[in-house]
């Protein structure tokens, strides 16, 4: 079962209670806020694997955080789409993942967001179970690249997962026959990890250092 559709929008069927929202086979929501979160985030969801959430950065601290703070743990697909309202420019706000975000999510294998506005705090750890790091935005440049996706190439052995796909639109660095400085450290220290990047056909870049 799923939800697609504007977060605000009322729902009077399945409430248990006053306030409370109870959806037992829901295992996929779709939202799209646009003046809150009505009360998803105080009903029940035992089901739920699979969250995706269009723009949101105005409902960050209200709403979505403490989404994730009630339904975190049993979501394995998170798509954080679109979170800046208008198109995202190097000046745009970043969205800040605070210390404890991995554990809030401790079973998520598949993450989508825009890493060039978003700011790690702190890796998964060793033991958490993140496969895809998917990347909705575009990155044409060496410099953006190495600030995108440096954090992941310097994690410790004891830090962050053993392998993660990152998605994203690479091809103007990637085309390079030999990539050095910045770029090349990068792509080593994600060599090293394991990590495989691939563009959006799934397929790896193919490249030498």
């Amino acid at each position: 079962m799923a939800i697609h559709g504007p977060a605000y929008q009322p729902i009077e069927t399945n409430v248990a209670g006053k306030g409370v929202l109870r959806l037992k086979e829901l295992e996929v929501l779709f939202l799209h806020p646009m003046g809150g979160f009505f009360n998803f985030t105080s009903c029940s969801l035992p089901r739920l694997h699979t969250f995706y959430c269009g723009p949101f950065m105005n409902w960050w601290h209200t709403d979505v955080s403490p989404f994730l703070h009630k339904h975190g743990t049993k979501i394995t697909v998170l798509d954080l789409d679109d979170f800046i309202i208008t198109n995202p420019t190097p000046l745009s706000p970043k969205l800040i993942l605070p210390v404890g975000f991995w554990e809030l999510l401790p079973h998520l294998q598949i993450l989508r967001i825009s890493l060039s506005h978003t700011t790690f705090i702190e890796l998964p750890n060793r033991d958490h179970p993140l496969e895809q790091l998917i990347d909705t935005g575009a990155v044409d440049y060496a410099e953006e690249f190495v600030d995108t996706v440096g954090i992941w190439s310097k994690r410790l052995e004891e830090s962050g997962p053993s392998r993660i796909t990152l998605h994203g639109c690479y091809v103007k660095i990637m085309c390079l026959s030999d990539v050095g400085g910045e770029v090349g450290a990068v792509l080593d220290g994600l060599k090293r990890h394991g990590t495989v990047l691939v563009d959006k056909a799934g397929k790896p870049f193919e490249y030498s250092t």
